[in-house]
């Protein structure tokens, strides 16, 4: 088991949430693991949206 951890390259993958999954983090972790890779994930944003409201920008926030 070691040496099979060892021998897996790990990617961290920094991109944002795409729910249709053609694209974004899913793609990028389908696309490393088909490519033998183990990825580690890691969400910029997540899309947000309703029908009736209009979206507005907002400051990201720290969360401890």
């Amino acid at each position: 088991m070691q040496d099979l951890l060892a021998s897996t390259p790990v990617v961290l993958s920094i991109n944002n949430l795409d729910p249709s999954g053609g694209g974004g983090i899913s793609a990028d972790i389908e696309t490393l693991t088909s490519l033998g890779c183990h990825c580690t994930p890691s969400l910029a944003s997540c899309p947000l949206a309703t029908p009736a409201k209009k979206l507005t920008a907002r400051s990201p926030t720290v969360i401890y």
